[in-house]
């Protein structure tokens, strides 16, 4: 897992006492964005497979790491914090469901331009086919997260699914 806060070391140096260092792992899929964004602007194949690779592959492994399957086949990622902040402890964040279900492609996808055999990439395809991403069908919305019940957002996760998502 990526630092919430780090310092030059590049070692986790946010507070013990708050909750974000530890739940906040959105991070991780934000970072994966981030590094798959660069290869599509850049389209530098040599700087996909030194640089970029190793870092979607091991934030899929981490993904791996955290979804639950349910006896349902779903995918669920439990227990974080999204960007909104006031959010603690709660299941299927629609804002960290999304970025996890993209890192997963996105190494299923480099693996492809790579003509890297993966061995692992037919798990990452298929926790991305599962992850739950919450949609309330009568109001027409993506809910923050698993029982959100429309109280004050600190910051607008759903919006971010837009902009800069797509």
């Amino acid at each position: 897992m990526f630092p919430w806060e780090s310092a030059y070391s590049g070692v986790e140096t946010c507070p013990l006492w708050a909750a974000t260092g530890v739940r906040e792992q959105h991070i991780n899929g934000d970072i994966s964005i981030a590094i798959w964004q660069e290869y599509l602007m850049r389209k530098d194949v040599q700087w996909l497979n030194d640089t970029g690779y190793p870092i979607l592959v091991g934030v899929a492994d981490f993904w791996v790491s955290r979804v639950t399957v349910t006896d349902d086949g779903v995918a669920h990622i439990y227990d974080v914090i999204p960007p909104d902040e006031y959010a603690d402890n709660v299941d299927d964040s629609i804002y960290t469901n999304y970025v996890a279900r993209v890192a997963l492609l996105a190494a299923v996808e480099a693996s492809a331009i790579l003509g890297v055999n993966c061995l692992a990439c037919s798990t990452y395809q298929s926790l991305a086919d599962r992850i739950l991403l919450i949609f309330d069908s009568v109001l027409q919305i993506h809910p923050e997260y698993t029982g959100y019940d429309g109280r004050l957002i600190k910051q607008a996760d759903v919006v971010l699914l837009s902009f800069p998502l797509g």
